[in-house]
């Protein structure tokens, strides 16, 4: 049996708590029935893997996260605001990726960022995300009409920094990660 160097407590959906360890060698092992007894990866595992927030790699503090009338993830007073997703349209897929993307990188909080991947991208993992955006860049809403809503969907560079309305960028985002300050966003 592996010695765990680390440990994550995950919840599960059917409001249990399990065990994830990683042994010296960086191998997983969880204590949920399916790596118990079918030794697969499974969510939890994922979940760690997955999420360097949830890996608690940084002790800065994760913001909650709702949907908001914005053209793209925006931090407003403490909150994560991101845009809804028209499903069915060419562009839905990227969106999603771009919204789990900023989502992370706007440090919202690390559970409600799985249950949204998990509800709109299941089959993708964060790396696979993560890499996606940095070869094709973040897509966002290029403006607000009023009567239409957000509209004219534009790529931007993946490394665009997040939208910060109402707060010192300082207090938000920790140097190194970019952010700008919009002190109004039409729609928003």
């Amino acid at each position: 049996m592996a010695t765990w160097v680390e440990r994550y407590e995950v919840p599960g959906s059917n409001g249990a708590v399990w065990t994830v360890g990683i042994d010296k060698d960086g191998n997983y092992g969880c204590s949920c029935p399916v790596w118990k007894f079918k030794r697969q990866v499974c969510k939890h595992i994922r979940f760690v893997q997955d999420n360097r927030i949830a890996r608690g790699e940084d002790d800065l503090p994760h913001y909650p996260m709702q949907p908001g009338n914005v053209g793209e993830v925006t931090i407003k007073n403490g909150v994560v605001l991101y845009p809804l997703v028209p499903l069915g349209w060419n562009y839905t897929a990227h969106l999603i990726c771009t919204i789990i993307y900023d989502l992370i990188r706007a440090k919202a909080d690390a559970r409600e960022i799985v249950n949204y991947k998990n509800r709109m991208a299941k089959a993708a993992s964060i790396s696979e995300i993560n890499s996606y955006i940095e070869n094709h860049g973040r897509l966002v809403y290029e403006k607000f009409v009023k009567g239409e809503g957000w509209i004219n969907p534009i790529t931007v560079p993946y490394n665009t920094p997040i939208r910060v309305i109402g707060e010192e960028v300082n207090d938000i985002i920790p140097s190194g990660n970019q952010a700008v300050n919009a002190n109004k966003i039409e729609g928003g």
